[in-house]
């Protein structure tokens, strides 16, 4: 099995109809997961998204070489702002705004230089939410995202889901899948997607090729892995064309 052009297409779509994009790889991440969610932050970047990539624990450190480690958050942040708006028609003017904290309720109070503030004046609304879609990478089922998927339920039920992984045990949690069984990586399922589309290719540079090489090395055991086939060594060389940083040194460091 390999990806069918419509998957190819209706991944890409998602990308190109949302714009506040959340990269997501599992708990206890991994290589592949890592490099996988660095890379679509490059690509996401280049044709001018705005990405958050989170880790939902502490990245490892032996991995700090890769390119974009530092843009890793571990902090989920805002997911939605509450609107709370006061009619100021009439010659209404605020004074002073602030709130306080009882009971587990948040009073907000408004005082009113000019005019009085009555209940019919106040309106209250939904403000657009953090992010608008959900990139998961290399995780096969919502559970593994670990305390960010418990914590933070609603976000995943109310955002949009690409689930981009090549685990034959994936659930096919989400909206919109981009899964290849027979890949022998996330990141091979990456490059098979990002070579298909001119914009994201364009976007291919060394740093991006090292983190692809990078989860394929290290997802087949240094293409040792009965799952590594004659297409992974084929993508292996065509990153390599593309100048990858030397990883072989590097990755020695780090636990199979």
């Amino acid at each position: 099995m390999t990806l069918s052009a419509s998957a190819i297409a209706s991944a890409t779509k998602a990308i190109e109809d949302h714009h506040r994009i959340l990269i997501l790889p599992h708990a206890n991440v991994d290589p592949d997961g890592i490099s996988s969610a660095l890379a679509c932050y490059s690509i996401l970047k280049h044709i001018g998204k705005d990405v958050t990539v989170l880790c939902p624990d502490t990245p490892p450190e032996s991995l700090s070489f890769l390119p974009g480690f530092e843009k890793f958050t571990t902090e989920v942040g805002e997911s939605q702002n509450f609107i709370i708006t006061v009619n100021l028609e009439n010659g209404m003017e605020i004074d002073k705004l602030r709130y306080s904290v009882e009971d587990h309720k948040v009073n907000i109070i408004v005082v009113s230089k000019k005019g009085m503030i009555r209940p019919e004046r106040v309106s209250f609304g939904e403000g657009e939410q953090r992010y608008d879609l959900i990139l998961a990478v290399d995780t096969a089922d919502l559970a593994l995202f670990g305390s960010v998927y418990s914590e933070h339920v609603d976000l995943f039920s109310t955002v949009p889901i690409l689930n981009v992984d090549h685990h034959i045990s994936n659930t096919r949690y989400g909206q919109v899948h981009l899964i290849d069984p027979t890949a022998a990586s996330a990141t091979e399922v990456l490059y098979h997607w990002f070579t298909h589309v001119p914009a994201y290719a364009s976007g291919i540079t060394p740093d991006v090729a090292t983190l692809l090489l990078t989860g394929l090395i290290t997802d087949t055991r240094s293409f040792q892995n009965p799952n590594t086939t004659p297409r992974s060594l084929e993508i292996a060389a065509e990153l390599l064309d593309k100048h990858t940083q030397n990883l072989g040194t590097r990755l020695k460091s780090h636990p199979d």
